[in-house]
């Protein structure tokens, strides 16, 4: 499946497989997934907050690259309208980004996503 039409699959987030990786960037990221993140970078500090979370080890094949790309701008704003606490926040994204990571409870991945949107992303 190309990154196009995997990107059309996401529209629940976890209806794509697509994982390929292909030749290094130079950076230690394969092509595919920086021309994924590449297709996110219009938002402000997403740029950042791949980078962020790839050193963690999140965010390191498309499809968790196009996960965080699509539900990261939303986050902010439903954190910030509900008035989220950073527990409720977590809970948002572990179930929010769950089946994308298939990781049980979320507590390794979840709360480095929500530091690295409040950071970088969120205004």
């Amino acid at each position: 499946m190309s990154a196009a039409l995997c990107m059309v699959a996401l529209s629940s987030v976890t209806g794509c497989g697509y994982e390929m990786t292909s030749t290094d960037t130079g950076s230690g990221i394969s092509r595919d997934v920086q021309e994924a993140r590449d297709g996110f970078l219009e938002t402000p500090g997403m740029a950042e907050l791949f980078d962020d979370l790839y050193g963690q080890g999140i965010g390191t094949t498309v499809n968790e690259v196009f996960a965080l790309g699509i539900y990261i701008p939303g986050f902010c704003e439903t954190r910030a309208q509900q008035g989220l606490s950073e527990e409720e926040a977590v809970a948002e994204v572990t179930d929010s980004l769950g089946a994308t990571y298939e990781k049980g409870t979320g507590e390794p991945w979840a709360e480095p996503i929500v530091q690295a949107a409040e950071q970088h992303v969120c205004q």
